[in-house]
């Protein structure tokens, strides 16, 4: 496959309707100020706990810190997923997995009749546009919704992390031509993604260039992820892992602040900066990601800068499907709120708080492992097995200590068991009314050629 770009003739009534929204702005007693453009920037598998501002000790993200320093940094953001089709067709739509049904990572697309973002913000007027690096966010498996410009750049083999020629000049390209419209932007970079292979100078970081080229590789991760034996952050095979993954976490940051300083001034401009999902590091036996739905695969950083946010590090539990409905918020734009299509949590965090409902993940496969979070609480079940799994979050926020054997909290356990069991229940009665849509066989076969393989949903 090669990059494509696809343009729609804009309409003629565009600009002024996004004059007239602009206009709008400031109705009533000191409203807080709308931003005119909207960037959001997904940085591929990065977990919160790889971040410097969210408590890592090497420097792996200092453009990332200084956004978050000067914007809203959400302590406790979660994904949908913990694999990128699933997650970003959330962020995208808002909507749970078997709403969307862009579940399987080989096989299902994101179906042309869920509304985007792209196409809420296209209606109200903004020019769009999306670039991309990874091959699960593509034209291919629905994405391009919305949106007048639309790249996928494909990569190959070691380097197929990095951020090909020309692809940042593209981005700016497009940006600058449709600076006479309100614009909404989407860049989806695929690094640190594995593999794990830092460019010079980058690999010289944190020892990296001293450890062998294959150990960032995906066949030998996966390999690792096949034995017999209990992964941990200090077995040396995963602390070098570590190495090369934190060094290209801190190339993927360079990137971001090359395309952020390339955009030109932002004073105007809503940014998000955020993760489709995290990545592991023998926290709970694994590495990689998908496999689970445990902490370090499902909580990503999300930084929010821009007009109208005062600085300030929010600790209320948030889901990344909310972003749609937030971001709509934001630029003053309605955003349909039918059920399962997320809700805003930018100005309201004490609205409805989400311990009621909690923060539903999931992991690959036939028999997902689904986490449920809440506040307090962490409620994992394998569906295979039937395994329960309970976390106190006040106390043990990087999910450690399992106390589903403790009956002192058999009580926690049961009410967050029949919540789970409610909230599958409305999953499988939202698939009930969506169809899902399948990925062309060309695409099945360039999406295994790079590691991702087929799940047969349940």
């Amino acid at each position: 496959m090669s990059a494509m770009s696809v343009l729609v003739p804009l309409r003629s009534a565009r600009v002024l309707m996004g004059a007239l929204a602009l206009a709008l702005v400031g109705c009533g007693e000191d409203p807080a100020p709308v931003p005119r453009d909207l960037v959001v920037v997904v940085l591929d598998a990065l977990p919160a706990s790889s971040v410097s501002s969210y408590g890592y000790e090497r420097p792996t993200t200092p453009r990332l810190d200084a956004l978050a320093a000067g914007g809203q940094r959400f302590a406790q953001a979660h994904t949908t997923a913990s694999y990128t089709l699933t997650s970003t067709a959330s962020l995208f739509t808002g909507m749970t997995p078997r709403g969307h049904g862009a579940v399987r990572e080989v096989g299902h697309v994101l179906g042309e009749d869920r509304v985007t973002l792209a196409e809420a913000l296209a209606e109200r007027g903004f020019a769009t546009a999306a670039f991309s690096l990874n091959p699960q966010v593509s034209r291919e498996t629905g994405f391009a919704q919305g949106f007048e410009v639309f790249e996928y750049a494909p990569r190959d083999d070691f380097t197929y992390n990095q951020t090909p020629a020309g692809f940042l000049e593209r981005v700016v390209e497009t940006w600058e031509a449709q600076a006479g419209e309100r614009r909404f932007l989407y860049v989806h970079l695929l690094p640190p993604h594995v593999p794990y292979t830092p460019p010079p100078p980058y690999d010289e970081l944190f020892g990296a260039r001293a450890i062998d080229r294959s150990e960032g590789g995906q066949a030998y991760l996966r390999a690792l992820n096949m034995e017999d034996v209990w992964l941990t952050p200090d077995d040396p095979r995963v602390e070098r892992a570590k190495r090369r993954y934190d060094a290209t976490l801190a190339y993927a940051d360079a990137q971001l602040s090359a395309l952020l300083e390339a955009l030109g001034p932002l004073d105007d401009v809503a940014l998000v900066v955020t993760s489709d999902h995290g990545e592991a590091f023998g926290e709970h036996g694994r590495i990689l990601h998908g496999s689970m739905a445990s902490k370090e695969m499902i909580h990503v950083p999300l930084v929010l800068h821009g007009p109208g946010l005062e600085s300030a590090v929010r600790e209320d539990l948030v889901r990344t499907r909310d972003l749609a409905a937030t971001m709509c918020e934001w630029l003053d734009v309605p955003w349909d709120a039918r059920m399962a299509s997320g809700r805003s949590f930018l100005r309201s965090p004490g609205l409805d708080p989400l311990p009621a409902r909690g923060a539903l993940s999931r992991s690959v496969g036939t028999a997902p492992i689904w986490a449920l979070r809440t506040n307090d609480w962490t409620y994992i079940r394998a569906t295979g097995s039937g395994r329960e799994e309970l976390y106190d979050r006040q106390s043990d926020p990087l999910e450690q200590r399992d106390l589903s054997g403790n009956p002192a909290h058999a009580l926690a356990l049961a009410e967050l068991a029949t919540a789970l069991d409610t909230a599958l229940a409305r999953e499988r009665d939202i698939g009930a009314r969506f169809e899902a849509a399948k990925t062309t066989d060309a695409h099945r076969a360039e999406l295994e050629d790079i590691g991702y393989f087929d799940n047969e949903e349940d």
